[in-house]
């Protein structure tokens, strides 16, 4: 699990006009019985705690979004590839 450090979960609602941060506590992480990558982050509760919530997301789902992350983001996307190729390589390659 690793820590997100510039990421942040907004909410509004009704009585909420606006979006405002709710958390800045994001954790990411995978499983190994999922093909699935998870979002982790909390929010308060209504009764005065903190509701725990998880945003899981497929594959297919990714192969979809890098595309648009990296016409957005070129630069960003290219370095992180480039560091994580080598990785990716060497797991297909052990397999």
């Amino acid at each position: 699990m690793i820590e997100l450090t510039e990421t942040s979960v907004s909410r509004c609602g009704i009585t909420a006009r606006y979006f405002d941060i709710e958390s800045t506590n994001v954790q990411a992480f995978t499983s190994d019985n999922s093909s699935r990558f998870h979002l982790q982050f909390d929010i308060a509760s209504k009764g005065g705690g903190r509701t725990l919530l998880q945003l899981n997301i497929g594959a297919t789902d990714w192969a979809r979004i890098l595309p648009m992350l990296a016409e957005k983001y070129p630069r960003e996307l290219a370095a992180a590839f480039a560091d994580s190729t080598a990785t990716a390589v060497g797991k297909v390659c052990s397999t």
